[in-house]
């Protein structure tokens, strides 16, 4: 019995390409990709393929990019750059 697993996001039949070049992605890359790609090293063929299937490197960084914003600033749990949550309890 064979099975046909297809994906399709969009009319561009992917995920649409990102930015190398903007502050956003190259603070995520510069925090998380090395550590993604080490980990990514480590799968199976299986996981692997479940990876690829759902987006690969490029579904997990624009997940990651969602944490910055366009000046590559971390953004903290209230979208504020710059602050850290303990930051923000401390001047109340």
């Amino acid at each position: 019995m064979s099975m046909n697993i297809s994906f399709n996001a969009g009319s561009s039949g992917g995920y649409s390409s990102i930015n190398t070049n903007s502050k956003q992605y190259k603070a995520a890359a510069k925090d998380f990709l090395a550590a993604h790609r080490a980990e990514v090293a480590k799968m199976t063929p299986e996981q692997k393929m479940m990876y690829e299937l759902f987006g690969g490197e490029e579904a997990y960084m624009k997940n990651v990019m969602q944490n910055y914003d366009s000046d590559g600033n971390f953004l903290n749990a209230y979208g504020v750059a710059g602050m850290s949550e303990s930051r923000v309890y401390a001047d109340t």
